[in-house]
């Protein structure tokens, strides 16, 4: 069976590029994550959530019943529960690298965000 990824922030392009090299691991889910409504029923079976800016609340974490990471676009999980995420035993990594699409570190950055998920993917 293969894993599902639901990813939040539509608007952020980070990892167009790249959605197919992902598609070849899970499963990709695009959801508006500003409706806490879907995000919740998207991540009832979801292993990973990638997510920027989008809360990613007690409720949200409370109704996922596989997740095993969280990875966030830039720096903090300031918009994630990490209690809620500690407390089901949920990693937590961030992509330091900025979002910017204009940069040029940009490039790098959705690599490093692969790798994050596939070795997040690997423990689960």
């Amino acid at each position: 069976m293969k894993q599902k990824i639901v990813r939040t922030d539509p608007k952020l392009r980070i990892l167009e590029g790249h959605l197919g090299d992902l598609s070849q691991l899970a499963q990709i889910v695009t959801v508006d994550g500003r409706d806490e409504e879907t995000l919740t029923q998207q991540v009832v079976d979801a292993d990973i959530i990638l997510t920027c800016y989008e809360p990613i609340t007690a409720q949200v974490i409370g109704s996922a019943k596989r997740l095993k990471g969280i990875v966030t676009y830039g720096v903090g999980v300031d918009s994630i529960d990490v209690a809620a995420a500690t407390e089901k035993g949920i990693h937590l990594a961030t992509s330091p690298i900025s979002t910017v699409p204009h940069r040029p570190d940009t490039l790098s950055s959705a690599p490093s965000r692969i790798s994050r998920v596939r070795t997040l993917r690997s423990r689960v």
